[in-house]
């Protein structure tokens, strides 16, 4: 019997310990989250070059006037930090 199924058949049986479950709980809740920041860098990187546009004042017609300081001030933020990676030598 390999690790991967004992550790389902400990999470699978009927006395299942709160502390096994809650161990249990955060792995599948930080894994959902792992997944969902991979998705929205993926995201971000297609959508960066209307990004940039917003950040240098392009208006986009179909984004409400109310959100573009919002998305001017994320835009910048994400390129600093990417400029930051850049200098500190990770892709």
């Amino acid at each position: 019997m390999s690790v991967g199924s004992a550790s389902l058949l400990v999470l699978l049986t009927d006395s299942l310990s709160f502390p096994v479950a809650l161990a249990w709980a955060a792995a599948t809740a930080m894994s959902g989250m792992g997944i969902m920041f991979v998705a929205s860098i993926i995201n971000l990187r297609k959508l960066a070059p209307g990004f940039r546009r917003l950040a240098e004042g392009e208006p986009d017609p179909r984004i409400p006037p109310v959100w573009r300081p919002v998305l001017t001030a994320a835009t910048n933020a994400a390129m600093e930090l990417a400029s930051r990676g850049r200098r500190s030598g990770t892709p």
